[in-house]
């Protein structure tokens, strides 16, 4: 059935694109939590840094 193989290719080059979609937004999340993460680590570097450099006289 030659007549359905240019249809079955955009349905299936359709779904890939819907799931490709569809993952890229379940992993949002995880994404984000990564880049807090980082973030937080960054900022500790940065205090520890700070502290180093000068240091508190009380």
């Amino acid at each position: 059935m030659f007549v359905l193989d240019g249809p079955r290719c955009l349905v299936r080059g359709a779904l890939r694109v819907i799931t490709g979609t569809v993952q890229a937004f379940e992993s949002l999340p995880r994404v984000a939590a990564a880049l807090d993460d980082v973030h937080a680590s960054l900022r500790r570097l940065r205090e520890d840094d700070l502290n180093r450099e000068s240091p508190r006289t009380g």
